[in-house]
């Protein structure tokens, strides 16, 4: 009887393991340094489809854990830094810091967002107050961030050729604002092809995470960053759909790239 009962509390433990059991994907995934050009600078042109609404981000590798990603427009004063220090060992933002920078450069800090893997979830701090996002998959990635985190955790694909499902946490404004897990995100190899005179690999991305309104990415082959990517649904407003398109690469030290984002680059 003793016997029995143990062999029933525990097929009970494990069918409530196997429940438990989140379905993440970071295993599909194994980090490799080279893989990181660190030292790079990618500019590109932000804009709907159609090119209207067009602004400037510039991503920034100062070295192979952090992304630093800059937003400005020409015709506006001012703009948003953001630094993400990424997690290889989930494969997801481990750190966000998010700063306005004024029209002398001056930096002031909006929202601080910090990984608890031990109990999946993000702690988030915007000024005094303070919130927790439960995390339902990982790795997760951040589309309001341009998915930078996701493009540049890609070329760590153990088989690129294959697909990975990957979540989505990002603001939401309604009915007031709060960072929420959205969705998952399914990320399909489609095929490689050229993309702006470069040799790319394709990538489908679409699901709920997107509210199915999803698009295509290309990823430089050779080096792994983004070349291109256009997407139905805005991650932001005002826009009614998005494309980051690759303009040119700079390589610079961490000084030039800091009196960079003071200048905005004018």
């Amino acid at each position: 009887m003793k016997l029995i009962l143990t062999l029933v509390l525990t097929s009970f433990a494990s069918i409530m393991a196997n429940q438990e059991t989140p379905s993440d994907t970071i295993d599909a995934f194994r980090f490799d340094a080279s893989k990181v050009e660190v030292g790079k600078a990618y500019f590109y042109l932000k804009s709907n489809i159609d090119g209207t609404r067009p602004s400037n981000v510039a991503h920034y590798l100062p070295d192979d854990h952090w992304i630093e990603s800059l937003k400005w427009n020409d015709d506006y004063p001012g703009a948003t830094l953001v630094l993400a220090k990424m997690d290889w060992e989930t494969f997801s933002v481990g750190r966000f810091e998010t700063y306005s920078i004024d029209e002398q450069g001056v930096r002031s800090p909006r929202v601080v967002m910090t990984e608890d893997f031990e109990n999946r979830r993000v702690q988030i701090e915007i000024g005094d107050q303070k919130m927790t996002t439960a995390i339902d998959h990982y790795p997760w990635h951040s589309y309001d961030f341009d998915y930078a985190s996701l493009v540049h955790t890609l070329p760590h694909l153990i088989d690129p050729r294959s697909s990975v499902v990957v979540g989505r946490v990002d603001l939401v404004r309604e009915p007031e604002p709060t960072f929420t897990f959205i969705g998952n995100v399914e990320v399909t190899y489609v095929a490689e092809e050229e993309r702006g005179g470069t040799m790319c690999i394709k990538y489908h991305v679409d699901g709920e995470g997107l509210e199915h309104r999803g698009g295509d990415l290309w990823i430089d082959k050779a080096k792994g960053h983004l070349v291109d990517y256009e997407i139905d649904l805005p991650d932001e407003p005002g826009f009614k759909d998005g494309k980051m398109k690759l303009v040119r690469i700079e390589t610079m030290t961490k000084d030039e790239w800091a009196q960079f984002t003071k200048t905005m680059g004018k």
